[in-house]
């Protein structure tokens, strides 16, 4: 199971880096931080290709929406989510 936490719904703070959040995943497969690519969009790229081969959950908490997430999933994933308010 891979995680991130892009923050796009936190109610303080700002979301998370975009370019920070594709890093993660490498990193918990156990890719050393050298054969990382720098910045977003190779960042994103690198890590839809990560699971190729290998069975594996995504889990994105808080994205705002599929626009965030859609950079950290493979090809063909179609986003899912479930937000509701929390009961008073």
């Amino acid at each position: 199971m891979l995680f991130a936490h892009p923050r796009g719904c936190a109610p303080a703070g700002p979301a998370a880096d975009p370019a920070a959040v594709p890093e993660t995943f490498p990193r918990l497969l156990g890719i050393s931080g050298d054969r990382i690519p720098c910045g977003a969009t190779a960042r994103s790229a690198s890590c839809r290709q990560l699971p190729s081969g290998i069975s594996a959950l995504v889990v994105l908490g808080e994205a705002a929406d599929a626009e965030q997430a859609r950079p950290l999933l493979p090809p063909g994933t179609v986003p899912a989510g479930h937000r509701s308010p929390a009961a008073a």
